[in-house]
């Protein structure tokens, strides 16, 4: 009487699900913990910890499931790609940018870009694999406006400059402000810089040397002794002024190397040994014929001697 009175009405007439319902049921509710479990893993911090903390193996895991949004932010404004720049995960940065569909370019919320992140932490690995990227812009500015570019100038790494030219970066490219690296460079040439930027930026626009002289109250007819002067002195911002202005880099009874040679001018001396078309062999007629090597030896100035002995051609002394 029990078991009567407690049966579900209508139960003894309804039919048990079918082998196909019970199939198809298995199948949405497997389909819904898929869905649940990818948005909880990727979505859910497992994407980002991933590629914050260089977990490349798990990180290919979840970039396999499909309808993965790679350029997808955080809640913090960060896509995986930022993260594993900025922490410096190489093996994470190759894997996001070889998916489909990566945007390489792509600021994250406080205007960061992967470029120019990883120019201003100096990191040569993760910028060449971000120029090598489809699509990157070399030229493209970061939160404070500036170009990659403008960047490596300012922190002297030349290494970063000759990267960023070679993959199309311009150097009259404009930062926010307008200014540009060139313009910063041209008003930097001093001890220490000069070399730098001499051997990574293009050479200054013939006039525009020639104008910032005039300014200067140097007629063209004495480039050649304010070059010499320039380098006996060891002012490379007027060397370099000069030089760009057609002076004579070799001309004069004691070349103007030499002449930075005799006086210890090492930042003069990098610079001039990196211009095109320098005789690192000249001989000074005024000195016995010796060579700036033979020069830097005689004064035991063993640092100069180490740069003059690292530029192509140049000859020791018998």
């Amino acid at each position: 009487m029990y078991e009567e009175a407690t049966k579900e009405p209508g139960a003894e007439n309804r039919a048990p699900l079918s082998r196909p319902r019970k199939v198809l049921v298995g199948v949405l509710l497997l389909l819904v913990f898929t869905v649940f479990f990818v948005c909880g893993v990727v979505y859910g911090g497992g994407l980002y910890h991933a590629a914050e903390h260089g977990r490349a193996g798990r990180l290919a895991f979840i970039l396999g499931f499909p309808g993965i949004d790679v350029n997808k932010h955080n809640a913090a404004g960060h896509t995986a790609l930022h993260l594993a720049v900025w922490h410096g995960q190489a093996e994470c940065v190759a894997r996001l940018l070889a998916c489909p569909g990566v945007d390489v370019n792509l600021a994250d919320q406080d205007g960061k870009r992967p470029l120019c992140t990883a120019v201003a932490k100096g990191n040569e690995a993760l910028v060449a694999m971000l120029l090598a990227a489809e699509g990157i812009n070399p030229n493209v500015q970061d939160a404070e406006g500036k170009t990659p570019l403008y960047v490596a100038t300012v922190a002297e790494d030349a290494r970063l400059m000759r990267m960023l030219l070679a993959a199309g970066a311009d150097a009259a490219a404009q930062n926010a402000d307008g200014s540009t690296a060139w313009e910063w460079a041209a008003a930097h040439f001093h001890a220490g810089r000069c070399a730098l930027l001499r051997a990574a930026l293009p050479g200054m626009p013939v006039e525009e040397a020639r104008k910032q002289l005039s300014e200067q109250g140097v007629a063209p007819a004495q480039y050649q002794e304010a070059l010499c002067n320039a380098a006996y002195r060891g002012d490379a911002g007027l060397l370099e002024l000069l030089l760009a202005a057609g002076a004579d880099v070799n001309a004069g009874a004691v070349p103007p190397l030499t002449l930075a040679v005799m006086q210890g001018h090492t930042d003069c001396v990098k610079h001039l040994v990196t211009t095109p078309g320098i005789d690192v062999n000249a001989r000074a007629d005024r000195m016995g014929g010796d060579t700036p090597l033979q020069c830097a030896l005689s004064l035991g100035n063993a640092e100069v001697a180490a740069i003059l002995r690292t530029c192509p051609g140049i000859q020791e002394p018998r």
